[in-house]
């Protein structure tokens, strides 16, 4: 039997029903006169469904008894069942936290330090790492929950460590300004689109912040998989308090040197400067960087400061962890979206307890895996090194070299170069003040030969309106004399006049060609990775996605250069759309040394096989953190001998649950 029902029961002295009814083995479902009591057995039997399959509900676990018992199911039974599952939970974390205690685990921040043995559990004379711990962060809306009118009164809480309190991340709610986005933006960058559709996307997530109280969660977890911290999002998408939150968490109990992974870093980085943790992020080292997968889709700019393949230290590591854990959490979503604040906090807490148990199992294969897809990095590193380079003993810092001019390259695209237009606008002054100058003389002459009243007052009017134009432009022309540092006023017979007249000429068209050039420099990279064999096919598809974006930007720039081009005399040629879609190579882009500034096809970063020597070189820490979970295991049995040893003497139930716990811990 699984459910037993009782009613006429008396106590045998203990005070309460219950009590007595643990005795047996047996929880009631009320605090003091339960008619139905559920075995323990039957609570944890359920208790170890649910953490293996998160949206099993109470629902359904009620009916399978209901069948095995030849009994029709009914709400009460189900709610019943759920008041003795709270309880049964409630006795499990008692236990828990004593046993925290017994282990001297049960600080605040005691979790956060020591949840992930290779990344924390640092040994003496050890190599040091940087980042010295590599973990990531994003949002996710899966786990949201519904306002309910009936559950408002309902202030029951649920206390988990892995949670940040709400005040908290409120401190952060007005550090960043919201960025308004432009209709209109010729950047390329994949988050451009059309603004009827993000019209549309606002209203409905409006539409959801009404509906829901959480709107889902935003958690950090280590590189290798265990959650650190978690952050409800209430009502709202994911803004800028809640990574503020949770990097102030990070920073106040992790060692300096953190390298952090989230999909939008480029962006962040900027508000996270700005805000109150701007000092500290420079202090403690805190690097941000854009994972392997979401990177791909980036401008080809963004990649090279913030891509994790271009940054040193992170090896192997590609930090898409919270795209895992939110594969697996998504499960969980089913019994959130009804449930009170108390019982998703609980759901959420159960799945991630399990969630870290599972991978603290599995550290010593994921790090076996890791080791063995290293040793064949180097053993075929050289050798792929040498295929795309032969002959040539490149150092570290040739390839950080390319990587700093192919930076400094993209950033000359984003703009006209600062000294062009300042001679261009000096020789715009200089023709505006002498035809200001040509128009007062003509006024002053006109004055002076005409007759009638009205006319002369009119003109008068306009003489003198003219020589405040004159005098306005005076100012302005001796105030760019200063910052270009010029003695004598320009002339049109001096060179250098001459010089910025012609590039005035052709200002339009080579500020077109520059956006042009630029956008297509950075599609041609991301084609070759979009084209890569190894590549998988989310990952193509994705970056396919942000190309199709960025080829927008493309065409419209494509439409500005060829009305520049045709309004040069002579005419320069025009340029169609299937000539740019069929480029490949920069080699294909006949204006990068036809029209352009510079050549930068012969140029060493611009080569395909040299970006692709510089990635290899990138991809070289399992060493370090091999020795530091061996030394964790073999301290911690230690440690837990001496404590259980200890209890057998005080508390003999309470070392009898230590001892379960380290069985667990040794079949792991």
């Amino acid at each position: 039997m699984y459910i037993f029902v009782f009613w006429e029961l008396k106590d045998a002295g203990h005070g309460y029903l219950n009590q007595t009814l643990i005795l047996h083995g047996l929880l009631g479902t009320s605090p003091l006169h339960p008619e139905i009591a559920i075995s323990i057995p039957t609570l944890e039997l359920y208790r170890r469904c649910r953490l293996r399959c998160p949206h099993f509900s109470v629902q359904q676990w009620v009916r399978v008894l209901c069948d095995l018992a030849n009994l029709n199911y009914t709400s009460t039974l189900r709610e019943q069942f759920a008041d003795a599952f709270d309880m049964h939970l409630d006795i499990m974390c008692r236990v828990h936290d004593a046993i925290k205690v017994q282990l001297g685990r049960d600080g605040p921040t005691w979790r956060l330090l020591h949840s992930c043995p290779p990344c924390q559990y640092k040994l003496e004379g050890e190599v040091t790492l940087n980042p010295s711990i590599m973990g990531a962060l994003d949002g996710n809306n899966s786990l949201k929950r519904f306002i309910r009118s009936d559950r408002q009164s309902d202030t029951l809480t649920f206390n988990s460590d892995y949670f940040i309190a709400q005040e908290t991340f409120d401190q952060f709610a007005h550090e960043v300004k919201r960025k308004v986005r432009k209709p209109n933006n010729d950047s390329g960058d994949p988050t451009d689109g059309d603004s009827s559709v993000e019209t549309s996307m606002a209203d409905m997530m409006k539409g959801m912040y009404n509906a829901f109280h959480e709107t889902g969660i935003f958690i950090s977890v280590c590189r290798h998989g265990l959650i650190w911290t978690i952050v409800d999002m209430i009502r709202s998408g994911e803004l800028a308090k809640y990574p503020l939150a949770t990097i102030a968490r990070l920073l106040s109990v992790l060692p300096p040197g953190l390298g952090l992974g989230y999909d939008i870093a480029c962006s962040f980085s900027k508000p996270l400067a700005w805000s109150s943790l701007g000092a500290r992020q420079q202090t403690t080292g805190l690097r941000m960087v854009v994972p392997a997968f979401h990177g791909h889709a980036h401008n080809r700019l963004c990649q090279l400061n913030f891509h994790i393949l271009m940054s040193q230290g992170f090896g192997l590591e590609d930090l898409e962890t919270c795209e895992r854990v939110f594969s697996a959490s998504n499960a969980a979503a089913r019994l959130t979206r009804h449930a009170t604040a108390f019982h998703r906090t609980q759901f959420i807490d159960l799945f991630f307890g399990q969630w870290d148990a599972d991978k603290y199992e599995n550290l010593g294969r994921f790090l076996l895996n890791n080791y063995q897809q290293a040793l064949e990095i180097l053993h075929d590193m050289p050798v792929r090194l040498e295929s795309l380079l032969p002959g040539r003993h490149l150092s570290d810092a040739h390839f950080s070299k390319w990587l700093e001019e192919e930076r400094t390259y993209l950033l000359s695209k984003k703009q006209e170069p600062e000294e062009n237009i300042m001679a261009s606008q000096y020789v715009e002054l200089l023709r505006r003040h002498d035809e200001a100058r040509i128009l007062w003389e003509s006024s002053q002459r006109l004055t002076g030969e005409a007759t009638r009243t009205n006319d002369k007052a009119r003109l008068r009017q306009v003489t003198h309106d003219t020589w405040e134009g004159i005098m306005f432009l005076q100012r302005e022309l001796q105030l760019v004399e200063e910052n270009l540092d010029i003695g004598a006023r320009w002339t049109p017979e001096h060179p250098d006049y001459q010089r910025a007249a012609e590039y005035l000429h052709i200002q339009k068209y080579q500020v077109a060609l520059d956006k042009l050039e630029g956008l297509v420099v950075q599609r041609l990279h991301e084609l070759t990775k979009a084209n890569v064999s190894q590549t998988g096919y989310k990952l193509r598809m994705h970056i396919s996605k942000a190309l199709q974006t960025r080829s927008k930007a493309i065409q419209r720039a494509l439409k500005a250069y060829n009305d520049a081009a045709l309004a040069l005399d002579p005419p320069r040629q025009k340029l169609t759309w299937s000539q740019i879609v069929e480029y490949t190579t920069l080699a294909e882009f006949e204006l990068l040394h036809s029209g352009a500034r510079q050549d930068i096809r012969n140029l060493d970063w611009a080569e395909a096989r040299h970006r692709e020597a510089t990635i290899c070189h990138l991809k070289m820490r399992l060493n370090v953190e091999i020795r530091r979970l061996a030394t964790w295991m073999s301290d911690d049995e230690a440690h837990l001998e001496v404590v259980i040893a200890k209890c057998q003497l005080s508390d003999p139930l309470l070392a009898k649950a230590i001892m379960d716990f380290m069985s667990r811990l040794h079949r792991r």
